[in-house]
């Protein structure tokens, strides 16, 4: 009986909560950012992307690639140089943020340590003019969405950082938002809190249908809780699309670098006569048809020097493979075997990531084959296979 209890205020809680997903979309938008000396840094750069209505959605990338930026003009805290931002059908680029409908959670939570649980979900609504007897049963509604019903009456320093993340979702979330931005929202968080609550986050995202946009530079955190990524490097974007498209279909070798953990091995070789090789390291000559190195498949492209990427998980250790290494160091990781390996004829060392059944010791030479392998080109990263 109490569980049909509980699954029906669940069942409740999910009906008040349900938001009316909408889109976002960003065209052509820019943001210079000008220094004292008058220096021009373009933070975003001619960035046009789509987040479908009700979509979970990662801003991925490095340090200073502009995704928080980006974030930031999404909310209206930034002004764009150029470019439009829309909400569905309707334009908000020159919208102030308290008119755009969104929810906003900082990296840092942004609580008020003087105020209640309560009271800080509430702040917003007393803002809007919301009745007390209103902003209250909204406010517990959020609270029992995100599991601190029971809370309530306490203060952020009496909270963990994982119920205190909560706590600033709730307030975000409170207004009913057309869209939740959050920035870096688990960057504060130990390892175990922070898987945790990104599965809360996809939790609560779910059941409230609210098109989310979330910035991290956490790829598998990105990985796991988003619908889609876009990955951004330079104010640029790279790529987007569901995020084990993304990371087995990359289209440049900063994408395939960015993703991966352990990261892709990058081979330096070249394609001649239609075969791709491994560059000999004893190859002096500079001129491409003077090139030797380790033939590794037929290949029907141009002429050209390139970067073959190899995913660590790419590698099998077989009798007749086509690599030739050294293996200098083997370090057991539970399910797999981590052999870091010299390629034979190079000074190319790269990370094989096999099963832990694998008969291999340091200091032997073995083959390995491989599933599979990217091309790129050497002089400007975009993938040719």
């Amino acid at each position: 009986m109490e569980e049909n209890k509980t699954l029906e205020t669940t069942a409740e809680v999910r009906e008040k909560t349900i938001h009316e997903s909408i889109e976002v979309r960003m065209e052509n938008l820019t943001k210079e950012f000008s220094d004292k000396t008058g220096k021009i840094t373009v933070a975003v750069n001619d960035f046009t992307v789509s987040i479908e209505a009700g979509k979970l959605i990662g801003l991925l990338g490095p340090s200073g690639c502009g995704k928080s930026t980006t974030l930031y003009l999404v909310a209206g805290l930034l002004k764009p140089t150029a470019g439009r931002i829309y909400f569905g059908e309707d334009d908000i680029t020159s919208r102030p943020p308290e008119k755009r409908g969104i929810g906003l959670v900082f990296q840092n939570y942004a609580l008020y340590p003087h105020m209640t649980v309560r009271q800080n979900i509430v702040f917003p609504l007393e803002n809007m003019g919301v009745a007390k007897d209103e902003r209250n049963a909204l406010a517990q509604e959020m609270a029992e969405l995100v599991h601190i019903g029971d809370l309530m009456e306490r203060k952020p320093n009496q909270l963990s950082g994982g119920q205190q993340q909560r706590v600033a979702i709730a307030r975000a979330l409170v207004k009913k938002p057309k869209v939740l931005l959050l920035d870096e929202p688990l960057s504060n968080l130990d390892a175990r809190l922070r898987l945790q609550t990104r599965e809360e986050i996809k939790r609560i995202q779910r059941e409230t249908g609210i098109t989310t946009i979330f910035v991290t530079h956490d790829q598998e955190e990105a990985m796991s809780i988003s619908d889609e990524i876009v990955v951004m490097n330079y104010g640029l974007l790279q790529q987007k699309d569901h995020p084990q498209e993304v990371y087995d279909n990359p289209v440049n070798m900063f994408v395939a670098k960015f993703l991966g953990n352990p990261p892709i091995n990058t081979i330096k070789g070249f394609i001649k006569n239609n075969s791709l090789y491994i560059e000999d390291v004893n190859s002096a000559s500079l001129e491409l048809k003077d090139k030797t190195g380790i033939l590794i498949e037929e290949i029907k492209e141009s002429d050209q020097e390139v970067y073959i990427g190899i995913r660590p998980e790419f590698f099998k250790v077989t009798k007749d493979g086509k690599i030739k290494a050294f293996v200098e160091i083997v370090e057991h990781i539970g399910r797999d075997v981590m052999a870091i390996a010299k390629i034979q004829d190079t000074d190319v060392e790269i990370r094989a990531l096999v099963p832990s059944d694998t008969k291999i010791k340091a200091n032997e030479t073995i083959k390995f084959s491989y599933s599979k392998y990217f091309v790129f080109n050497a002089s400007t990263g975009e993938r040719i296979k």
